[in-house]
């Protein structure tokens, strides 16, 4: 029941903006994916579901009754809250992969494969009409332990589901993370507008795959040549980057981009570290009427 070479996506989306509350923004978002349908009665089997249940108790299948069907329900909700006259605004989004069995179940684990992002923007202005933006952001994409107590025997983590090939991806590009899935990642930004351009840096903490070493454990202390314990082989990253961009005449950009990256425990394996530097030059046309 695996998707193959296409899979079908159906979304719910709500979002409301109260009048009281200036600034205030809340919403969800309701997504199925399937296997591709091969006639309009199954795409209408499948659109439906944004209508039924949240657990799968309610989401009996002709032929699959205890709900185990080929699909995957990912479901978030979200916020922002913007202070104009502070230059301030926090954001989050907290969402869940797939299903509890019944609210029994969503009573005992409500956290099974969630993951949240939560940031924050504050703007200030400087001297000479400069504008200085300061963005903290923490990403928690590593998948529960709770997978291992329910049956699944599998932390694939967010982005990533049993029943799917492409996971939550367009044509195999992740949407939203540009660290692949099932990653922790603490980030601070900072840059500097002014009329002719900006300057911008960053530091981040990324942790790939902890689920591995939790699954796994047996395998990576195979692997290594010593005996380690489990924080001796986190695969961790240290990235530091700069970015600076230039504004000219008739809408154009050019921008240059360095990161410097220190990657500990490669491949879960006690000492392999390594480094990595990417540079990157983008020029950017900005054309009349388009929104970027």
């Amino acid at each position: 029941g695996a998707f193959r070479s296409r899979q079908s996506v159906n979304s719910l989306f709500v979002t409301y903006s109260p009048r009281f509350i200036p600034g205030l923004s809340a919403g969800a978002l309701r997504t199925f994916f399937h296997s591709y349908p091969s006639s309009f009665s199954e795409y209408r089997f499948q659109s439906s579901k944004l209508f039924e249940a949240i657990v799968r108790a309610g989401l009996g299948t002709p032929g699959l009754p205890d709900g185990y069907d080929p699909d995957n329900q990912v479901a978030s909700v979200f916020l922002r809250w913007v202070f104009p006259s502070a230059g301030f605004e926090v954001y989050s989004e907290y969402g869940r992969n797939d299903h509890n069995a019944d609210l029994r179940d969503f009573r005992g684990q409500p956290n099974h494969q969630r993951a949240y992002t939560l940031g924050m923007i504050k703007t200030s202005m400087l001297k000479k009409s400069r504008l200085l933006v300061l963005n903290i952001e923490i990403n928690q994409f590593e998948p529960m332990r709770t997978a291992l107590s329910r049956g699944d025997n599998y932390l694939g983590g967010w982005y990533t589901h049993a029943q799917q090939v492409f996971g939550l991806t367009n044509d195999g590009q992740i949407m939203g993370s540009g660290y692949g899935p099932g990653m922790n990642m603490q980030m601070l930004k900072t840059d500097v507008y002014h009329s002719g351009g900006r300057l911008g840096m960053k530091i981040a903490r990324i942790a790939y795959h902890n689920s591995r070493i939790d699954q796994y454990f047996h395998f990576i202390q195979a692997a290594n040549e010593d005996f380690v314990e489990h924080d001796d082989v986190r695969n961790i990253e240290i990235l530091v980057g700069a970015e600076i961009t230039k504004f000219f005449r008739r809408g154009i950009e050019l921008s240059a981009v360095i990161d410097q990256s220190l990657i500990f425990n490669h491949h879960n394996l006690k000492g392999n570290d390594i480094t990595n530097t990417r540079f990157e030059l983008v020029l950017r046309k900005q054309v009349r009427g388009w929104l970027r």
